[in-house]
């Protein structure tokens, strides 16, 4: 599976999707293979140039249908659950603005905060709206609201990321 966004896709709804389709491989038996196998990408945006406005950089929606297999025995779905889809709908809201070597492969987590308001309950579908609130070389902010399909918001999330270089690392001997 390939963790780098696909930049042949010019269209943002599309490299999004591209990225998701990774998952459907039969292979991948990470920890975030069901849930992305689930998630749906409905719109994706991303500001081509910095003349372009500077309040919307990037955003993307997403839904999901919240199944058996996301919930705890209250019948909610699981906070662990509830913070993998931030982690992974905030990272792939970067994904329309990647370049290469420009958050090409969505960073890592430096911070990632999620205020949970209300319980997202089992068979509801759910919609996930992130959005690109700073981007610099190094670092990237992004934030998410979940809520139901009625726009009540249930939970917020907040993901700090950071910029690793993706080149093979010069070797350095202390011999």
């Amino acid at each position: 599976m390939d963790i780098f966004f696909a930049l042949d896709k010019t269209d943002p709804k599309e490299r999004i999707q591209a990225f998701i389709d990774g998952y459907h491989n039969p292979e991948y038996q990470g920890f975030d293979g069901p849930l992305m196998r689930a998630l749906s990408v409905v719109s994706a945006y991303g500001a081509q140039s910095s003349s372009q406005s500077r309040q919307h950089i990037a955003s993307a929606t997403f839904t999901l249908d919240v199944t058996p297999q996301f919930l705890n025995p209250r019948g909610a779905m699981h906070g662990g659950a509830v913070a993998l889809l931030v982690d992974m709908c905030t990272t792939l809201a970067a994904a329309p603005i990647a370049r290469e070597d420009f958050w090409h492969f969505g960073g890592v987590s430096r911070t990632m905060s999620i205020t949970y308001l209300k319980p997202i309950e089992g068979g509801t579908r759910i919609v996930i709206e992130s959005e690109v609130r700073g981007i610099g070389k190094r670092l990237l902010t992004i934030t998410c609201a979940i809520k139901d399909e009625k726009g009540t918001v249930l939970a917020l999330g907040e993901h700090g990321k950071a910029a690793l270089d993706t080149k093979p690392a010069k070797l350095k001997s202390n011999i």
